[in-house]
This record gives structure tokens, sequence and C-alpha cells, in this order.
């Protein structure tokens, strides 16, 4: 399968992530540059727009996507879509909720805003769960790219131990995360964004050109004529996996949290030279993650055709996409070389990020707080890279010993499990700060039994729900199945949150003196903003409602009610103009939510 050009054309690919991310590391670390801390950590608070769309994309797009999603799609369908198009409102909520405070406050890291609102214990929660998570997702992310790779160059003679790929891929992206900094990962982001973009294309183009596949209108009319088709956005609500009443209502906040409060994914728009190139930095991610449904999921329904023609129905979804690339690209142009070259860029942008943010966390949130107070810049950044070596190591020693390379489950929707314990009370605990928009407001007022709470309430929930499901009224079952799937979980957690703290704040009425006209953040509830949410709800409601109960032509409704959608961001940009249109950021985002919902209403 994998021949000498295609090695040549991996290991050139490699060897341009590694001189742009040395060069980014001598530029920002070098004796001349002085060392600074915030160079390091948030490079200088400096980063144009461009590189902010790459980093968020390369950052959130992993091995995950490129391997694990298109394993979804292959096992479950296209309703994986929700978890990107989803992920368009909550970058409109960094861009518009979020982000405006955090830069204001100028922040360096998440858990200082915590700190602020509610004192120091709610920030060292933070930054120690976001440690936890980071581990966690690190540990996957070497799991599954060297379980990628010993497949891969297994195919092609090349025997590879599991063990050396983890060690292999955590030292590359080490070499220069370590030395760079935010800046370092940022650069070498971008270039892997479109490593990883190219490779999932020419992956999607071989694969829907193939013979047995037939092209995109061969594989619709097959996959609409099948017992079960795959296809669509909606599964039933008692769905093992992905209930489209999860989809609509759980998954939305675990996006609020991973766009909105999540220290690796918004440390990249804190960077960005000014507001303005934050949001069309943000925004234009989003047009990228737009690609992942047809790019990995789609590819993986195909995949899921194309196996079955062949009677190939014993493969893992985690196999799907190296099993996939050895039998529909052709060897011998350097093309898998490439793609391999992809898949790569994806596992080390998400790396590298992840190790930089855990070490922003671990630097300015604890080390200088508790530790040091008085520590220098360049032993703030010494520090931080000591946290990313510690962080490399255990992460690769819980790949090893923690995930079983021949496991046949999808680790995607496995980690998303996990991680979502922890996340509602924090997501919570972030909407009321962001609420209260004095900051000495709720200062004292004590968020730690919300934050430990919601893990303690998810998991003991999850656990009693699984073991009198089978007592309970069918009326419940057929809604929410015999065991409890982890999206309505993440729901009723978030409500068991805020139901703590309103009661929290309710019992501190006096200290907080609630005035709504003066203490609470309100402008979102504006008239020229509160009409045009409600009319694309409204938009959404009618939409479905065509599609569900009149049978109308999904197309048509997808057509119309995407230029409805466009609507509302044409008059907010006509009563609020701001100067030229190409540089309103406005206009992009009136374009993402157009093409979203699109695509949400055309696969609905």
């Amino acid at each position: 399968m994998i021949q000498t050009l295609d090695l040549i054309v991996f290991g050139v690919a490699l060897l341009l992530v590694l001189l742009v991310g040395w060069w980014a590391a001598w530029k920002e670390s070098s004796p001349e540059s002085g060392g600074a801390a915030d160079d390091y950590f948030l490079a200088g608070r400096s980063v144009p727009w461009w590189s902010i769309a790459g980093s968020i994309f390369g950052t959130n797009v992993s091995a995950a996507h490129m391997v694990g999603m298109l394993g979804v799609g292959y096992s479950i369908g296209f309703a994986q879509a929700h978890y990107e198009l989803g992920a368009i409102l909550a970058l409109f909520a960094l861009c518009y909720l979020f982000l405006p405070v955090y830069r204001k406050m100028g922040l360096v890291t998440l858990s200082q805003f915590l700190e602020r609102r509610y004192g120091a214990g709610a920030g060292v929660l933070y930054s120690a769960i976001m440690l936890i998570l980071i581990l966690v997702q690190l540990t996957a992310a070497f799991y599954i790219g060297s379980r990628s790779f010993v497949h891969l160059l297994g195919a092609a003679g090349i025997e590879m131990n599991y063990a050396l790929g983890v060690v292999l891929i955590a030292g590359f992206s080490a070499l220069y995360t370590i030395a760079g900094g935010l800046k370092a990962v940022i650069y070498t982001d971008v270039l892997q964004t479109v490593l990883l973009i190219v490779g999932g294309l020419i992956l999607a183009y071989f694969t829907f050109s193939h013979s047995e596949v037939g092209g995109w209108h061969q594989m619709m009319l097959r996959d609409a004529g099948a017992p079960n088709p795959r296809m669509k956005m909606m599964l039933p609500s008692d769905h093992p996996d992905l209930p489209w009443t999860g989809a609509l209502t759980g998954l939305l906040f675990l996006h609020f949290f991973y766009w909105g409060t999540n220290q690796y994914v918004v440390q990249r728009a804190l960077a960005a030279k000014s507001d303005q190139e934050a949001r069309i930095g943000v925004l234009a991610g989003g047009f990228l993650k737009l690609l992942i449904p047809f790019m990995s999921i789609a590819t993986g329904v195909a995949a899921a055709q194309l196996f079955l023609s062949r009677g190939l129905s014993h493969i893992a979804p985690d196999d799907a996409f190296p099993q996939l690339l050895a039998t529909v690209v052709p060897a011998g142009w350097g093309l898998i070389g490439l793609i391999m070259a992809g898949l790569l860029a994806a596992i080390l942008s998400t790396i590298d990020s992840m190790m930089n943010s855990a070490s922003t966390l671990a630097t300015v949130d604890l080390y200088k707080k508790y530790v040091n107070p008085e520590a220098s810049d360049r032993t703030l950044v010494l520090q931080g890279r000591l946290v990313v070596v510690t962080l490399m190591v255990l992460s690769i020693l819980m790949a090893v010993y923690s995930y079983d390379p021949e496991g046949k489950e999808n680790f995607f929707l496995i980690v998303s499990n996990l991680s979502s314990h922890f996340t509602p009370g924090i997501l919570v605990a972030f909407f009321a700060g962001i609420l209260f928009a004095e900051k000495d407001m709720v200062r004292g007022i004590s968020v730690v039994p919300v934050i430990l709470g919601a893990p303690l309430f998810s998991f003991g929930m999850e656990f009693l729900y699984n073991e009198v499901a089978p007592a309970l009224p069918a009326t419940i079952t057929d809604i929410l199945g015999f065991r409890l799937n982890f999206l309505h979980r993440v729901m009723a957690t978030v409500l068991f949150s805020a139901t703590l703290l309103a009661a929290i704040f309710w019992h501190y009425r006096g200290h907080l003196q609630l005035d709504l006209r003066s203490r609470l953040s309100m402008g979102f509830l504006k008239s020229s903003t509160l009409i045009p949410a409600l009319f694309l709800v409204l938009v959404y409601i009618v939409s479905a409602l065509a599609v569900t109960v009149l049978d109308f032509s999904r197309l048509y409704v997808a057509c119309t009610s995407s230029a409805l959608a466009l609507l509302p961001f044409a008059w907010r940009m006509s009563i609020r103009p701001r100067g030229v249109p190409c540089r309103d950021d406005r206009l992009y985002a009136s374009l993402l939510f157009g093409l979203a919902t699109f695509i949400f209403f055309r696969f609905f």
C-alpha cells in the first residue's frame, strides 16, 4: 500500500511542520526577545484573524474527527454532524457573549474569570478540572494516533509497536511546543490545518469516486433505499448513541462549554491583536468546521456502503479510516503519504494546543500564585516547559496502559461521555458570571458546590437510572431507552447545577442586593438583539414542522430557511452599520449561520 514516494511526502510534511515550529520557537524564545511570559503563553497578543481561524480549527479537529468521526459516520451515520452544526451556535456565543467580557478583563486564563467573579477557590478548581480533562483528551489523542499509524504502516509491511507509536507522536509534538509556546503552536496549527484539510479532501474524493460508491448522488440514492438510512440528522430519542433529543439539548451545552469556557480553545482568541480580528478569526474557523460533515462523516457513510458491498462487516469503527485509505487511494502517487501527513497534523495540532494551555493553567494560575509569586518571566517560561514535559510523560503512560489498541468501540463517543460528567457545573458558573456584570457582585458567593456537585449528580443519576430503568413506565423508557444516554444526562445535570446555583444566590440575596436594571448584563435582551433571535427560533420551529408534519421537500425547506436566516443579520447591519461591509464580522456571521441552517434542514 505505502510506497517510497508516500514515505518521502510524509517525511517532507513532518519536516516542514518541525521547521515552522522551530522558527517560531527561535523567534519568540531567543535571548533577544527577553523571554517574556506574555509572548510564551499568549503570543504577545498579536495574532491575526487567519492564524486564529487556522489554530482554532486545528485545535478542534484532531484524530477524533479524521478517524473517530469517520468511524461514527461508518457505524452510526450523518447524525454525527450535530457535533459540527451545533458548534456554530457556540461560536456565536463565544464571539458576542463570552469574548467581549474576557478581552475587556485582560485575561490570560479563564480561571482568572471565575476567581474575579467568585473568589480564589473557583479559579483553582477550574484549573484542576481542566488539567484533568486535558490529560484525558491527550491520552485519547495519543491512543487513536498510534493505533491508526500502526494499522497503516502494518499494511505496508512496516511493523511498529503501539507503545512506540505513542512515544513518537508525543515526542514530535513536544519538540516545538516546549521551546516556542503559543506562537509556535499557532503557526504550526495553521500549516497542520492545511495538511489535514488537503488530506481529508483527497480521501473523500477517492471514496466517492470509487466505482462501488458511484459518487455522492448514487450514495444518497442507495442510502435512501436502505432499511435504516444513515444520511439523516435525527435519530430516535431512545437511540443509544445520538438521540435527537440529546443532540438538541445536552450536546448544545457541551458545545457552549467547549467553545466558550474551554481554556485551550479560547486562549487563541485571547491572543488576537484586536476584538475584530478575534471575532472574524473565530467565524472563519466556523466555516472550516462545516467541511467536517462531508469530508469525514459522510465519507464514513460511503465507507460503510463500500465495505458492505465487499462483505467486510467486521471492521471496527476506529479502524475504518486506515482500511478505507488502503482500499480507495491509489498507491505510488504520494497521496497516501499526504493523507498520513494530514492525519498526523490533525493529531499534533490538538496535542500541542492542549499541552500549551495546560502549561499556561499550571504556571499562571497555580505556580505563580501559590508557589512563587515573585517569579520572573524567564522562571515562568521554564516552569511552563517543565509542565509540558510532565504532562507528556503522564499521558504516554495512560495511553499505553489504559487503552486497548484492539478495541471495537467508538472512542470519540467514549471520551465525550467521560468528559461530560465534569463540564455542566463549570458552564453554569461561567454563564452566571457573564450575566452579572459587576465584577465584585458575587465575590464571596462560592460556586464550588456547583462545580463539584455536578459530577457527583451526573455519575449518580446515570447509575440510578440504569439500575431502575427496567421498572420504569414504558412512557419513559420509550423516550429515554433502558440506558441513559450521556447527552440526556448532561441536560439534567445542567438543570441541577442551575437550580443549585440559584438556591445559593437566593440564600445570599442580601449580600447580592439584586437589581436587574443595574446589576445584570442585559444587553443581549435589547429589542435589537432579542427580536432577531426570536425570529430565528420561529424559522427553525416552522421549518422543522414543515419537514416532519407536512412532509415538505427537505431541499425546499433548507433553501427557504437558510434565506430567512439571513434577514435578521441584514437588519442588524442596516440599523447599526460599521463602515465597510467586508470588514463587518456580522456579514460573515450571517453567511455562516445561513449555511449551517441549510445543511441542518437538508439532512433533517
